[in-house]
């Protein structure tokens, strides 16, 4: 912040001196020093600094000339926090799969911490995903050989302009096929006797399967909803 006080209702004075006005759970106020990394120049009287914490301030400006005679003015400073990022980790997920993030939501300190005075905006996605801020959403379909690492920026705004972004990776794998069990190439069975054997496939994405098999004899079935192989050849 930069203030120059001198030209307002306050004439140029010999020098100056500021102090940060406060109030007591009574509604009395009190007079303590300026936030440290705030100061005013005691000849220009401007007033400079860094506020580290966000808030109201009022200012209180004491303007003395060389013949002791002073003056006050008070200034009421808005410092305005950033929206504040929860943190973000690596997200995977893997390619030709429709899949959806769930992105947590940035603070804001003038709102309470309500979050719902902010705005986003999310940068770098891969082809075939989109982000959905009403929801803090990135959902789609990442296509087939587009998989590799990303980073996504992602941005809050708050009501007075202030940004704040934070990035994450996100690791776009390849889906993998899943993987068969180990099967006998010739199976023996016993004419009048029921068999019965489990065929279930083991997927690394942990993907719904869809069975389907074909080239089965009459007296034999394929359960898909317990993936089992039944048959129980004529006598």
């Amino acid at each position: 912040i930069r203030l120059s006080l001198v030209g307002s209702e306050m004439c140029i004075r010999d020098s100056y001196k500021a102090v940060l006005i406060g109030t007591d759970e009574l509604g009395n106020e009190f007079e303590m020093p300026l936030p440290n990394g705030v100061s005013i120049d005691a000849q220009s009287g401007v007033l400079q600094g860094l506020f580290s914490q966000p808030g109201q301030y009022r200012i209180a400006v004491d303007a003395t000339d060389q013949w002791g005679r002073s003056a006050r003015s008070i200034v009421s400073v808005s410092v305005n926090d950033a929206p504040r990022s929860p943190g973000y980790g690596t997200q995977s997920l893997v390619s030709d799969v429709h899949s959806v993030i769930v992105l947590p939501k940035f603070s804001d300190h003038e709102d309470g911490f309500a979050q719902h005075s902010l705005s986003y905006q999310v940068q770098g996605l891969p082809s075939g995903l989109s982000f959905d801020a009403s929801h803090m959403l990135i959902s789609g379909t990442v296509p087939f050989g587009a998989e590799g690492q990303y980073t996504i920026t992602v941005i809050a705004t708050d009501r007075a302009g202030a940004q704040s972004r934070d990035h994450f990776t996100l690791d776009v794998k390849r889906n993998q096929g899943p993987v068969a069990p180990a099967l006998a190439p010739v199976l023996d069975l016993v004419d009048g006797e029921a068999w019965q054997k489990s065929v279930v496939f083991y997927d690394a994405e942990g993907d719904t399967l869809q069975y389907q098999i074909t080239g089965l004899p009459e007296w034999a079935r394929f359960d898909a909803e317990t993936q089992s192989l039944r048959a129980q050849p004529p006598e």
